[in-house]
């Protein structure tokens, strides 16, 4: 029996439909994954939120320190969600553990999610504070309130220039729960 060897353009040819079917296999696993991973969230409290922020819809966010914030989910992290306040228009940030309940209209249950949760993680969020110098009021999951400004953010804590004397409070960023721009 007699081999045939490929000519290098038939290699080429071979090589470049070789690639094409793995990039093409690829692809599709990949979809699967985003559609598993989307039909997953329709059923979760993160995929709650991710519907309120794609349509807007009115909420009141109950959190454990027994506050109840009214308005719309802004943007959504994988930890965090960040609500814009109907009273005063500014920004209540939340962590999703401190979250203890979601008042909306019983219309908001027949939605379906259409993609995946890709906003700032908490510690992101609050770094940004750190460059603004604002004001803030911080309520921890132990119901402690304080004001400051954000000096620093660490990977798991954050320091806080108190309001009043000077002093500073270094915080770990999982006894947050939530934080609002002082006024």
């Amino acid at each position: 029996m007699v081999e045939t060897v490929p000519s290098p353009f038939e290699r080429g040819l071979q090589a470049l439909t070789d690639a094409e079917r793995r990039q093409r296999s690829a692809q599709m696993r990949l979809e699967r994954a985003d559609r598993s991973i989307v039909d997953g969230l329709s059923g979760t409290f993160l995929g709650t939120l991710q519907e309120l922020l794609e349509t807007a819809a009115p909420v009141t966010v109950l959190t454990r320190t027994e506050a109840a914030i009214r308005g719309t989910v802004k943007t959504l992290g994988p930890d965090v969600v960040v609500i814009r306040t109907d009273k005063s228009g500014d920004d209540a940030i939340v962590r999703v553990t401190a979250i203890e309940g979601l008042l909306e209209s019983s219309a908001g249950h027949n939605r379906t999610v259409s993609g995946l949760i890709d906003g700032p993680s908490f510690s992101e969020l609050l770094d940004s504070y750190s460059e603004t110098n604002e004001r803030i009021a911080i309520t921890m999951s132990s119901n402690n309130n304080v004001m400051g400004t954000i000096q620093r953010v660490g990977q798991d804590q954050l320091v806080l220039q108190l309001d009043g004397r000077g002093d500073t409070m270094t915080i770990p960023i999982a006894a947050i729960d939530q934080i609002v721009r002082a006024r």
